[in-house]
């Protein structure tokens, strides 16, 4: 590529601009917009309306509008200076003489490479001209482009004057999925309707579960930005010839199954190469009835799940040597697997096609267009008979385009400006107007007889591609990379540039970047089409480096190693710990910014001379808000802001959830429906109870006994309807938020004082003026609360507008998500989980989408080869994120390497291996140690243990405090004694958050499933195990149905079932399928000791639900459960002592010995190695259940102590059975391991006697021995 020179970039034909981060693309784009203005290289100036800058965000275009017009202002007074006699700065002078260069022999007398007077005056009046109307500058957003060109040339493209332009077309596509599925469901018959609304979750083919409308609104909603995307496999028959064939496959191999009977089908399949551990005749037998069952039963969807195992395919994949078996009825059934494949594909593409065309049908009766309708109907209009004209008045208006952000553009957008500004050889331009110089065109200035610039001369159109493929990281909103890759190719080598110059970062930091990336031959995998090229520094801000503490490594670029093997949680919690302990340090003056500093500034005079001043700079310790923590996900932000907090340490977290889904959003709701109502008591209790309204429960409780004090609300909310009325929506809330609350302070006040205080005000003044401008295009109160209500709920659409803004962020720590942060810039990064994301597709992808050379495919049944290529696209979008990542920061960028590891036994991997940071520092390594790393340390990489950031002699007052609020009085006893239990010893002892907030409701509440995210929807290809919901609500709802349920009464399990689920709000999973789960599970064979068992073998004698107990301790210390549990510190809490309380999910006896059971529906991942024993021994650990597993085991020895005659621990103890839920069911192939879903520890008589010594008080301990 060509280094960038601004002065003599061709402004004519097509070209390319690669911007690598903090290049000075915004520079760019205003110095190529000012030369446009001037005619420099042009036939002619062009006016700011000529000019179009095209890119993809409100919030870009202002900015560039911004600097633009800062940069023509800038030209015009250097224009001003010129006529005066004085020198324009050297850029612009430059510029200036040779536009006069042509004009040197023009007249008598005339003055070489001294511009005209007239010519001057002329260029005045135009640039004055531009920035009068730089408020109508086309400087668009790439959806208001494509809106005004569609109705400037209505009758060239079609569309009427009167479209509407709807920002988000979700109301229409759930319109549509409602529709489609009337039409297509209700006709059907029976069978058809069963396989549409339950899939093929039971086979091997990936028939998705369609239950509803709202089931197919999210499986094709993203679908829709992509509606040409190429589906594979393609097919040459429709839904119905396919099912007719699957039908008539599975009835002429049922007929042939049960002709060869049992017998002639085990000898066709026992050949002797045949891999008898896999076809073992432990499980032979089972898959023989299973199948069989399948082809007597006369339904043939769904497959049954054993039905591959007697294809033809599997049998030769199994079969180590020989011949594999071979029969007709193999090749049937592959046939027939094959079929229910295709038929999957074909109802696919039918649901989609069908409300596609809805959806289209939909948005033309109701007159309106949306953002994709946009580029979707103007890219079709260049392409219709009357495209190349329109394509020409296009290039007539806007002569000059140029496309920032280019990386992010798709194929749409791209092909219309390819065909708007196509290839030189395409455009037929006369170019008598136009002088060729030895290095570019030099526009010929002459004026028409007014005095104003000639707009009649043809000007050569030109496209500008501004862009970095390196920082192409936003496919999920469609962008694609390919596009780029395609477009670059198709420019000459002679117009593609580079911008290599950084003028962000320290130069020692831009050195460290190179260095890192420079270890990788293909950091970005696709070699020729994105490469890394090392960028030069400019040093702007070298002289303005912060001064470091002596003591510590002063790298700029520091990754911090952990060599010790951890799991992914506590390595989770204690880089974020680390990371807030770092900042602490930092801002409390480990490193020291300078203030007050400038640099030599020159000054021209009208005389042309420059005075020059230098400012000593005055050091101070780092501020907060010129600090960033860059994360993938909110999870993530909320650990680091809780560890911040921890410290004493504001954050404010950027990123693009809505406003509308705040806490704040749904008490807005109900203040504005009891403020509508006023009358309404119902309505202004359910307001004044809102957490945003703040009444305590004992002023709620006043309120009702006090008839005074209600009636003076209901006034108040008739005050506040009258407001709304009169004055407004927004009115109101201001009103409400100056109204003193009962502790005679304003409410805005007491809300500022509130945890999140700013955030909660920031949200109410946001909702407000969402409400106030929306109130403008509605008629009524109700009508506004029906649409704010209709944006509230959690399906609804959100728009740019409901964005969450940032709340004063000038004294906070930045959290920022690396997608938010491209653009952005700190002085000191921090990027504590780049170990942590996998650069692997994602195990609950519902589709793979990859590139294959030519164009994006969507493959709907994918084979290796596509699964392949699906993850190199995924590591190389993974990689281009890696890079925003690493180009943010100024002055310095911490980076973490934890010894976490996953995988299970020997086969444990460091988890960092396999994220983007890792395959950049491995470099096509398979395993780099760190020890192999630390020796890339250098003086601008530091590789090694992190060294706390510290001063000497430092006390807590360097650090920011906390803000200041009055203490609430906690007594505190003399003693310890209190009433505990196992969650509030875990929770204090670093356990996730959410298990504190249980208490002692273990009983009630499902706080263990609450470690999960909350509850969320997974794919509908996965079994019910691994798809229902997670989450507390759902793990109590599970807890529930087995405690109410006597294991074997199948009729009973569904009522229970639909009961539970009801009361729990999760109605909308299918009863039949949770009890066919339920029942599996307690049929599935327990291995205790030397014998078998079941759940389902329980008597109900032999079984104790929910047992609560109170256990006497006598003192119980942090310490002694560390020792008794291996020595590791992983729990801290005071001691205590009183009672243990809690509750045992089940207790059985089963064959002499007495077991407790305890039922977890944590979700642990979607294979079967993440429920085998060895991981769940892991889950155990992690979440503190050992310690759960030995109080319960104590509590079982004391209760059969006082209730078993004769009895003795080491014949009457079996121990503890953990069962994992969503292990538990046929889904997984329990002979890969039979004991998935299960964690059994054995009682130990002598581990029990220490847990006795060490908790019980001396009088129990007596009754126990």
């Amino acid at each position: 590529m060509i280094k960038l020179d601004i002065s003599s970039f061709p402004l004519h034909g097509r070209s390319l601009i690669e911007a690598s981060a903090g290049t000075g693309k915004t520079y760019t784009i205003d110095r190529l917009y000012r030369r446009a203005a001037l005619g420099h290289g042009i036939a002619r100036p062009l006016s700011c309306t000529e000019i179009l800058v095209v890119t993809f965000t409100k919030a870009a275009t202002e900015e560039l509008r911004g600097r633009i017009r800062d940069g023509q202002r800038n030209v015009f007074e250097q224009l001003l200076l010129a006529e005066q006699g004085g020198n324009a700065d050297a850029e612009t002078q430059a510029w200036l003489d040779e536009l006069c260069s042509t004009h040197a022999g023009a007249g008598e007398g005339t003055e070489k490479n001294v511009l005209e007077p007239q010519r001057l005056s002329e260029l005045q009046t135009h640039l004055q001209l531009n920035l009068a109307q730089m408020d109508e500058s086309a400087i668009l957003t790439i959806h208001k482009f494509c809106a005004q060109m569609l109705k400037r040339f209505a009758f060239d493209s079609g569309v009427g004057f009167n479209l509407a332009l709807e920002i988000e077309g979700d109301e229409y596509l759930r319109r549509a999925c409602e529709d489609v599925w009337r039409n297509v469901c209700y006709p059907e018959e029976r069978d058809v309707l069963q396989y549409i609304t339950h899939g093929s979750a039971q086979s091997d083919t990936k028939a998705a579960k369609i239950s509803g409308p709202d089931a197919l609104f999210h499986r094709y909603r993203s679908w829709m930005s992509k509606p040409t995307l190429r589906t594979l496999p393609e097919l040459t028959s429709d839904f119905a010839t396919l099912w007719e064939d699957v039908h008539r496959l599975y009835d002429n191999i049922a007929q042939q199954w049960q002709s060869m009977g049992h017998d002639d089908i085990r000898d066709a399949v026992m050949v002797p190469g045949l891999n008898k551990r896999t076809y073992s005749s432990k499980h032979f037998p089972n898959w023989m009835t299973s199948v069989g069952d399948y082809f007597a039963a006369g339904k043939a969807l769904p497959l049954d799940k054993n039905l591959s195992r007697f294809g033809a395919v599997m049998l030769a994949e199994k079969t180590d040597k020989g011949e594999p078996p071979s029969h007709a009825l193999f090749t049937k059934i592959d046939q027939l697997i094959a079929a229910s494949n295709s038929l999957a594909t074909a109802l696919d593409r039918r649901w989609f096609s069908e409300i596609y065309a809805r959806y289209l049908e939909l948005l033309q009766q109701a007159n309106v267009m949306t953002s994709d309708d946009l580029l979707r109907i103007l890219d079709s209009a260049l392409s219709s008979d009357r495209g190349d004209e329109l394509a020409a008045q296009i290039r007539r208006l806007y002569p000059l385009a140029m496309i920032d952000e280019f990386q992010d553009t798709d194929p749409v957008q791209y092909r219309i400006f390819d065909r708007i500004y196509p290839s030189k050889s395409s455009i037929d331009i006369s170019s008598d107007n136009l002088i060729e110089t030895d290095e570019h065109l030099i526009g010929n200035q002459d004026s028409d007889e007014s005095g104003s610039v000639d707009k009649t001369k043809e000007v050569e159109p030109a496209l500008i591609m501004i862009g970095d493929p390196k920082q192409a990281i936003y496919a999920f909103r469609g962008a694609d990379i390919f596009t780029y890759m395609k477009a670059s190719d198709g420019i000459a080598e002679d117009r593609r540039f580079t911008l290599d110059t950084n003028h962000r970062s320290h130069t020692q930091l831009i050195a460290a970047v190179n260095q890192i990336w420079q270890r990788h031959e293909r950091p970005f995998v696709f070699e020729k089409s994105i490469e890394f090229y090392p960028v030069g520094a400019a040093g702007r801000n070298d002289a303005s480096a912060p001064k470091w503490e002596s003591g510590v490594p002063t790298q700029p670029l520091q990754i911090w190693t952990h060599e010790e093997e951890e799991s992914k949680a506590e390595a989770t919690q204690r880089v974020a710990d680390e990371c807030a302990q770092q900042i602490a340090g930092l801002m409390a003056g480990v490193a020291k910014s300078p203030v007050n500093y400038e640099h030599t500034v020159s000054k021209a005079t009208s005389a042309g001379a420059a005075s020059k001043r230098k400012t000593k700079p005055v050091y101070q310790p780092v501020q907060a808000g010129q600090i960033a923590v860059l994360v993938y996900s909110r999870v993530q932000a909320q650990i680091v802001r809780d560890a911040l907090s921890a410290r004493g340490i504001g954050s404010v977290f950027l990123t693009r959830d809505s406003v509308l889904d705040s806490e704040e959003a749904q008490d807005w709701l109900a203040i504005l429906e009891a403020v509508a109502h006023p009358g309404n008591e119902a309505a202004v209790r359910r307001a004044i109870a809102s957490p945003t309204w703040g009444m305590t429960a004992d002023e709620l409780v006043a309120m009702q006994t006090d008839e005074y004090r209600w009636e003076a609300q209901l006034a108040t909310m008739h005050e506040y309807h009258q407001v709304w009325q009169r004055r407004g929506v927004m009115a109101m809330l201001m009103q409400w938020l100056e109204d003193k609350h009962t502790d005679d302070q304003p409410r805005a006040v007491r809300l500022r004082k509130r945890h999140n205080g700013e955030r909660i005000l920031t949200n109410l003044l946001h909702l407000g003026e969402m409400l106030q401008a929306q109130s403008r295009k509605l008629r009524g109160a109700q009508a506004l609360i029906r649409w704010f209500a209709e944006r509230t709920a959690p399906d609804a659409e959100r728009g740019e507008e409901a964005q969450l803004r940032l709340e004063t962020d000038d004294r906070l720590v930045n959290i920022v998500t690396i997608h938010k942060s491209k653009g952005l810039e700190y002085d000191f990064v921090f990027l504590p989980f780049l170990w942590a994301d996998s650069a692997k597709p994602h195990a609950r992808s519902t589709e793979v989408v990859y590139y294959n050379g030519r164009e994006l495919i969507r493959d709907l049944a994918p084979d290796d080869t596509a699964k392949k290529l699906q993850q190199r696209d995924t590591l190389a979008e993974q990689m281009r994120l890696l890079y925003v990542a690493l180009t943010r920061a100024k002055f310095g960028m911490y980076l973490w390497l934890p010894g976490a590891v996953g995988g299970r036994g020997k086969k444990k991997v460091p988890i960092w291996h396999d994220s983007a940071l890792g395959h950049l520092l491995c470099a096509g390594a398979e395993d780099v140690s760190f020890a192999e790393l630390s020796a890339l340390t250098n003086a601008q990489v530091y590789i090694g243990d992190c060294v706390p950031w510290q001063l000497m002699g430092q006390n807590e007052l360097d650090v920011p405090p906390p803000p200041v609020r009055a203490s609430d009085y906690q007594p505190r006893p003399r003693d310890h004694w209190k009433v505990s239990s196992f969650s509030q010893l875990a929770s204090h002892s670093g356990a996730h958050h959410v298990e504190s907030a249980a208490g002692d409701l273990s009983h009630s509440f499902d706080w263990e499933a609450a470690i999960n995210n909350s509850v969320t929807t997974t794919s509908d290809e996965l079994p019910l195990a691994l798809r229902f919901p997670k989450g507390a609500n759902p793990g109590t709802c599970l807890h529930a149905i087995f405690e109410h349920w006597d294991f074997h009464d199948q009729d009973a399990l569904h009522a229970v079932c639909e009961t539970q689920l009801t009361l729990h709000g999760l109605q909308d999973q299918p009863v039949d399928e949770v009890a066919e789960w339920i029942s599996q599970a307690v049929n599935q064979e327990l291995a205790l000791y030397d014998t078998q068992m079941r759940l389902a073998d329980l008597s109900d004698g032999a079984r104790l639900d929910e047992m609560e107990f109170y256990l006497p301790i006598g003192h119980l210390s942090a310490h002694d459960v560390n020792r008794l549990l291996g020595d590791e510190k992983r729990f801290s809490f005071e001691p205590t002592t009183g009672y243990l309380k809690g509750f045992i999910d089940l207790i059985f006896e089963w064959q002499g010995r007495y077991y407790v059971a305890d039922y977890k529906s944590n979700h642990l991942g979607n294979d079967w190695q993440d429920y085998v024993p060895e991981a769940l021994k892991h889950s155990m650990k992690d979440h503190r259940y050992d310690l759960q597993a030995a109080l319960y085991m104590l509590a079982l020895d004391q209760l059969l102590s006082q209730r078993l005659p004769n009895y003795e621990p080491q014949r009457h103890l079996g121990g503890s059975v953990y069962i994992y839920l969503r292990g538990m069911g046929q889904h997984f192939d329990h002979s890969l391991d039979p004991d998935i879903g299960v964690c059994f520890t054995p009682a130990s008589p002598t581990a029990l006697q220490a847990w006795r010594e060490t908790l019980l008080t001396s009088d129990t301990l007596k009754v126990a021995k």
